[in-house]
């Protein structure tokens, strides 16, 4: 038998220990284990989300019917399968059969349990799930209700159910994010970089946010990264949420990103969104790619500013380290051109100025250099009038 080490007055909690307390609010915020259960036909009674109209029928009345059947000794180990098939119907005839086998005297506490549970869940009434006889009157007064109005009725618990479920899921991870910034408070140096690796790798949206806010503060407080945490932001590079790949590239600005910079590559071809397409490319003006090149084209001529001037950084800082061909500089230039002549924003008056010490000169030629500088330089002052 195994004992648990003592540990010393004045020393930094360790890793088992603080996941320990941990443990609660993980569980809290985990999705419902039910409501992903698989049992034997399930498949055959259709999507749990949708009324009993949109499911099998011929299941619903062998369910019902076994049920309905349940007596003294009769049928008992059936239910056992039957109740959480029963689950995907609402209508009148499945309610009122769960709930005979919930007040039944010939079924175990285990049964009786399970079919409570099956109730809450057809009804959507979880606020009932402690006041079993309000739960079965509840139930018995659907009859004075035509079809129409019992779905209606259940549509609209089912409803409520989910604006509590989504306020009580929203509270559990706003908790589970401070008691993660509270571990990384408590945590020494190494065991922050395994938790900020962690956190971006979770599959959790708000322990992923956790994760690149934390990684944030070390990169700006110039302390290093271990090479687990960038290559998990690269990973988050294909996460189907904008905001998140957006705040993985913009972790990746921050850092020696070399590790990842394929990935990046590649989800700037992907990329449709212009917020975190601007922070790709921020990451290639740092690690400039000449393949990417085509790919920041078509973002130099994006309509949204804070991509379209992103791309242009990217495309000076590519040509600054090496220069760009002269056959692929013409569409460049024109996409330059007309970027900061027809886009009427500070950004482009003010951008493109601040490029006066850079390679722009040498990208368009010299004896190309002087029209787009001219018109730059009356547009300024015509915006600064």
């Amino acid at each position: 038998m195994m004992h648990a080490k003592r540990r010393t007055p004045g020393t930094r909690r360790t890793w088992p220990h603080a996941l320990f307390w941990l443990a609660p609010a993980i569980a809290f915020a985990q999705p419902d284990p039910g409501s992903t259960l698989e049992t034997p036909g399930s498949q055959l009674a259709g999507d749990p989300a949708q009324p009993a109209s949109g499911a099998d029928p011929v299941l619903q009345g062998d369910i019902c019917a076994a049920l309905e059947a349940i007596g003294d000794g009769v049928g008992i180990e059936q239910a056992r399968s039957w109740l959480p098939l029963a689950e995907r119907f609402r209508d009148r005839r499945t309610l009122k059969a769960v709930l005979r086998v919930a007040r039944s005297e010939h079924v175990d506490a285990a049964i009786q349990n399970a079919a409570w549970r099956t109730l809450v869940n057809q009804t959507g009434r979880d606020d009932l799930n402690e006041n079993r006889p309000a739960l079965g009157v509840w139930v018995d007064e659907m009859d004075r209700l035509t079809d129409a109005e019992l779905a209606q009725r259940i549509a609209d618990t089912h409803a409520a159910r989910a604006v509590r479920f989504a306020a009580e899921r929203e509270q559990a991870e706003a908790e589970l994010a401070r008691v993660y910034r509270a571990l990384y408070e408590r945590s020494s140096e190494e065991q922050r970089q395994e938790l900020l690796t962690q956190l971006i790798a979770s599959p959790r949206t708000v322990l992923q946010t956790t994760g690149f806010d934390l990684a944030d503060r070390e990169a700006l407080s110039a302390r290093p990264l271990a090479p687990g945490v960038i290559e998990a932001a690269g990973e988050r590079l294909s996460s189907d949420r904008p905001a998140v790949r957006m705040a993985a590239a913009r972790l990746l600005t921050r850092v020696d990103a070399s590790t990842v910079v394929d990935r990046v590559v590649t989800a700037l071809d992907a990329e449709t969104d212009p917020d975190a397409a601007a922070a790709l490319l921020r990451v290639l003006q740092r690690q400039p790619q000449a393949r990417a090149i085509p790919t920041i084209m078509r973002w130099l001529s994006a309509p949204q500013a804070p991509a379209a001037d992103s791309a242009a950084a990217a495309l000076l800082a590519q040509h600054q380290r090496t220069p760009i061909p002269e056959p692929s500089r013409a569409p460049i230039i024109e996409a330059l051109r007309a970027m900061y002549l027809t886009r009427n924003t500070a950004a482009s008056v003010v951008y493109p100025l601040s490029l006066r010490g850079s390679c722009l000169p040498s990208l368009c030629g010299d004896e190309r250099a002087s029209g787009p500088w001219c018109a730059w330089r009356r547009c300024s002052s015509l915006h600064s009038s």
